[in-house]
């Protein structure tokens, strides 16, 4: 177990996202949570505790502080400031946002023993006396004259979205969750956050290197190393996978190295080469990295699968046998990006270095662990990660302050380029056929928020699987009923649909950002059981318009009927056909019904490849990917783990989230996972056959027995 947390102060960053959690606060949530004794957190709210309401209220009191001290340090070291309009939004935003979420806490109160309220504690009396008499009287009117951007914004909002708007942007940057929209354009060409936003940020974050005790050990230092040696492993793989095909174009080359697209070929080539160099890594040179070689590699692909020349041999195939070979070797080295293993060794080797210094030295590893001893250590880890993270500057606070200072040198959300990989994770054989289960985040690329297209790497794997005939099932999880994600999961959803690829690759959409996936807002309270199963058949039913989307070959009656059986089954093995279902059953119930439906579409299309897709390959992705090899062990019947398959488990749900936005993965996430896996288990552990028996009834014998493997390179 995890050593006890030592409460500290937040820091401001961490204030801002604790006070929007306090104004967005859902009594009636919360009191759905209660009854499952505070088990299912689904957003992370560390400073609500349900049991101990001094604690809870304390807590508030710590966050104020930190405005409070904030205020006190501009006001005396950075006073200059307080003239910047964009300053003064950003300040009055926070005010406004502690005003706010004292209310919506003194109503929580309302409820608890102790009706204490937060409005008349004297550190918010301090706090607004401050503000009024120290810092707005030093506030420069607004007038006529501001700059253009915010009369366009004026007309766009009303005058409470403008107050909030520099601090939603602020939200937004500390909770990491739509940071995608940095890169994107509105549908009118305008920016989702206004410039002003930067001399905000930058004035917070100096704030925090100044108040905050930060570790010495700092694990975001070894990113660059980290992601260096990625790259490493993954160019060593491209080269070894694809050398008689590299060696054979670069043989020719030379007799056709005036054209444009063979220039491009051949570059790339050479970086590849370099990169796949042990005396290139960073960790040995001072000069160019294997990173620098491998961006010079993903720059001369793009280019050649971007050119005029390599459209026009697709729509009009080559003759000469070499420039057959040059479109092969371009398809196969896209090939090989998407199915090649993400060498995360050293990444989890870090995690498991960051995880043992907050546990018990006494605490020794097992060589074997139950599934549910497995599932308590994954929360404490969690714990552990966070409490670590929270000591080192904020990740993705300085990404985005990057985004914000080079501008159009970040103007496109393409994950594959921002260092997002997609990886080949483990395997699974049942029969004769072996299916390779992949993470891959969104495979689009995007400038507008109306407008996205498949990547032309992703365009060039599903190419490459028409050259070699296999096939991808792809999940995807992003909600197509929600603006920020609707372009992005349109145009992968059409990619099955496409004349020139649907016989290689089969989309599937299971969102899980909806209302009904959260069962927030109307479906909080839907507890019959009876209830709850009639609507979860009416999502599948209605498709598209509840977010779903399923292949147009389906057979729609067959995939139902399956649904009502699986959705009866699954309410009888797992839940014991109880008549209400609490919020947490709901929640898990979905959870399985996700997994069931996996199973569904494996068994009919026997693919190839299994990939699941959200916007990236952090929270969602890697949980995914995880709760699957997961699930898959325990329905085989193995319900302990060995330590590298553990191991396995945590570097799958954490290293992404630590490479790729230098935090931990977010706990809703992980969360959700977890009590899904212990729910399986837990039944597992009581009655082996009864599930066995229930596979048997939904997919006969297809997943009787079955082999999981870890993908070795």
């Amino acid at each position: 177990m995890a050593k006890k947390k030592i409460v500290q102060d937040p820091s401001i960053l961490e204030a801002v996202d604790n006070l929007s959690s306090m104004a967005e606060l859902d009594i009636e949530e919360i009191k759905a949570d209660q009854k499952d004794n505070g088990t299912m957190r689904v957003n992370t709210m560390r400073w609500l505790d349900a049991v101990d309401e001094k604690k809870t209220i304390d807590a508030v009191k710590a966050n104020i502080k930190v405005v409070s001290n904030y205020l006190k340090h501009i006001h005396k070291k950075d006073s200059a400031q307080l003239k910047d309009k964009g300053v003064q939004k950003g300040v009055a935003a926070i005010m406004n946002l502690a005003q706010e979420a004292v209310d919506k806490v003194d109503d929580y109160a309302k409820q608890c023993k102790k009706k204490i309220s937060i409005k008349n504690s004297k550190e918010y009396v301090a706090l607004i006396e401050f503000y009024e008499k120290r810092i707005k009287s030093r506030f420069t009117p607004e007038s006529k004259s501001d700059d253009s951007d915010d009369e366009e914004e004026e007309t766009e909002e009303n005058s409470a979205d403008i107050k909030r708007r520099g601090l939603k942007d602020l939200e937004s940057v500390t909770r990491d969750n739509d940071y995608e929209l940095f890169f994107l354009q509105k549908e009118n060409g305008g920016r989702f956050y206004n410039a002003n936003l930067a001399r905000h940020i930058r004035l917070v974050a100096d704030f925090d290197q100044i108040i905050s005790n930060f570790s010495d050990f700092d694990p975001l230092t070894r990113v660059p190393l980290l992601k260096d040696d990625i790259a490493y492993h993954l160019c060593k793989e491209l080269k070894n996978r694809l050398k008689s095909e590299l060696d054979g174009i670069l043989k020719a080359a030379g007799k056709y190295r005036d054209d444009p697209l063979v220039q491009n070929v051949f570059r790339a080539t050479m970086a590849l080469l370099l990169a796949s160099n042990a005396k290139n890594q960073l960790k040995i040179t001072t000069g160019k990295s294997v990173s620098g070689y491998f961006k010079d590699f993903q720059s001369n692909i793009r280019s050649a699968l971007s050119s005029i020349d390599y459209r026009n041999y697709i729509d009009n195939p080559p003759e000469e046998e070499f420039y057959v070979k040059l479109l092969d070797l371009l398809h196969m080295l896209c090939y090989v990006i998407y199915t090649a293993h993400i060498n995360t060794d050293e990444a989890g080797a870090l995690i498991a270095s960051m995880i043992g210094t907050g546990k018990d030295k006494k605490t020794e590893k097992k060589s074997r662990r139950s599934s549910t001893a497995l599932w308590n250590t994954l929360l404490d880890d969690y714990d552990i990660l966070s409490a670590i993270f929270s000591k080192c500057p904020n990740g993705p606070l300085f990404k985005v302050l990057d985004i914000l200072k080079e501008g159009e040198a970040f103007a496109e959300f393409d994950p594959l380029l921002l260092g997002d990989f997609p990886g080949n994770y483990f395997s699974l054989k049942t029969g004769e056929k072996k299916m390779s289960f992949l993470k891959i985040p969104s495979p689009t690329m995007q400038t507008n928020i109306d407008v996205a297209n498949l990547s032309f790497e992703f365009t060039g794997f599903i190419r490459a699987l028409l050259l070699t005939q296999k096939n991808l099932l792809l999940f995807n999880f992003q909600d197509r009923t929600s603006w920020k994600e609707y372009s992005r999961a349109h145009v992968i959803e059409n990619a099955s649909i496409d004349p020139e690829l649907s016989m290689a690759i089969t989309v599937v959409t299971l969102p899980k950002s909806t209302d009904f996936y959260n069962q927030s807002d109307d479906y909080l309270k839907i507890e019959d059981a009876k209830d709850f199963k009639s609507i979860f058949i009416k999502q599948l039913e209605g498709g598209e318009d509840c977010g779903y989307y399923f292949p147009m070959q389906m057979n729609k009656a067959e995939f139902i009927t399956f649904s009502k059986k699986m959705i009866d089954e699954v309410h009888a093995v797992f839940f014991g056909d109880k008549k209400n279902l609490s919020r947490k059953n709901r929640l898990d119930f979905i959870e399985i019904v996700y997994h069931m439906i996996y199973l569904f579409f494996i068994q009919k299309q026997n693919p190839d490849f299994v990939s699941f897709s959200a916007k990236d390959g952090v929270d969602v992705t890697s949980t995914a990917v995880s709760s699957m090899f997961a699930f898959l062990k325990s329905i085989s019947g193995e319900l302990e783990w060995k330590v590298e398959d553990e191991d396995f488990m945590i570097e799958m749900i954490y290293s992404s989230a630590l490479i790729v936005r230098e935090r931990v993965t977010q706990f809703a996430k992980v969360n959700r996972a977890v009590s899904m896996l212990a729910v399986i288990t837990g039944e597992l552990e009581l009655d082996k056959k009864k599930i066995a028996k229930s596979l048997k009834n939904l997919y006969g014998d297809t997943f009787k027995a079955i082999d999981i493997q870890r993908y070795v390179a």
